[in-house]
């Protein structure tokens, strides 16, 4: 009958919707919340600070190992385990 018929459109109406309202929702809890970025964000940069602060300290211990190497020195070298 008509009225099945309008019942069945109406049935598959309200299920696309409920299918998108779901794909939107789930793509809405994908989002990253702002904050969340920001942090991560000062966590990447002061990482990269600390990493450029050791990598300094390297270099600089790297160039006067060097130096003692040039002038012949002899170097008794002992690093913490």
């Amino acid at each position: 009958t008509a009225i099945e018929g309008d019942n069945k459109k109406l049935s598959n109406q309200i299920t696309s919707t409920e299918t998108i309202l779901q794909q939107t929702k789930d793509q809405l809890l994908q989002k990253a919340d702002k904050s969340v970025v920001d942090q991560a964000n000062n966590i990447i940069t002061f990482t990269n600070a600390k990493t450029n602060f050791v990598n300094g300290i390297i270099a600089n211990q790297l160039q006067l190992l060097k130096k003692h190497e040039e002038n012949g020195d002899k170097l008794n070298l002992v690093f913490p385990v």
